[in-house]
């Protein structure tokens, strides 16, 4: 069966416990893909923010300072931290001038390892 033919099934024939099992199914998936990326983390690695309850810190992106369970403290880059200073919040203090500010505790299974 082609991802094609599932759609088709999904839209056209499903029942709603047809919906159930794939709506668990694709929990399932993302919950292991979840914890493939977050094993892919280390000390150093380039990383982009995502899945954060805190929409302003979804697609932040620096370097892996330190890792502590399954939660990392992120260097953010400088375009990062601009982001973060102007960002309609009032958690994170970004002092003015600052080129890079640590973000601590981002759960491993909200980082994606930048590629190439």
């Amino acid at each position: 069966m082609s991802l094609a033919d599932a759609t088709r099934f999904i839209l056209t024939d499903a029942t709603e416990a047809d919906l159930d099992r794939v709506s668990a199914a694709v929990r399932d998936r993302r919950d292991m893909l979840a914890k493939v990326r977050a094993a892919a983390v280390v000390v150093e690695a380039r990383v982009t923010t995502r899945n954060l309850k805190q929409k302003y810190l979804v697609g932040l992106s620096g370097t892996v300072a330190s890792i502590d369970g399954d939660r990392a403290d992120l260097d953010l880059d400088e375009d990062s931290t601009d982001q973060l200073r102007w960002a309609r919040q009032t958690k994170f203090k970004v002092p003015p001038g600052t080129k890079n500010f640590r973000l601590r505790g981002v759960p491993l299974v909200c980082l994606t390892v930048a590629t190439g």
